[in-house]
């Protein structure tokens, strides 16, 4: 019955379902292992201070993400800019993938910080 009442306000007009590529237009996967350096270096260009609570709700809320499915934790960092962004699992790799919204002045630096984390193993420690 739910079934039916959601195709149903589908088609009335009555329920928009967002794609995550239509509410984050920006986005790359990265290796898993640079996941800090992204949020780390996100939060910088935010102006936003990370700490390990964020760190914490964003590893229990990509869990049982997927980025096929799609499944993805949605999340915000707000400090003198913000990003907002969307993270997911892909499956069978060592690989996450990551979406994000910023003010225009804002996404090419949030793009490359995603750019250096797809195309090399970064050492943060």
């Amino acid at each position: 019955i739910l079934h039916r009442i959601v195709l149903q306000a589908l088609a009335l007009g009555a329920l928009h379902v967002t794609s995550f590529t239509e509410k984050y237009p920006n986005g790359s996967w990265i290796w898993r292992s640079n996941l800090n350096f992204v949020f780390q270096e996100w939060a910088r260009l935010a102006g936003y201070q990370f700490s390990s609570l964020d760190q914490d709700a964003i590893e229990l809320g990509k869990n049982n993400t997927d980025s096929e499915i799609p499944i993805y934790f949605e999340y915000s960092f707000i400090g003198e800019k913000r990003i907002d962004f969307a993270i997911a699992n892909e499956s069978g790799c060592d690989t996450l993938m990551l979406l994000f919204s910023s003010n225009l002045d804002s996404s090419n630096m949030f793009q490359y910080v995603l750019d250096l984390a797809s195309m090399y193993r970064i050492n943060n420690e």
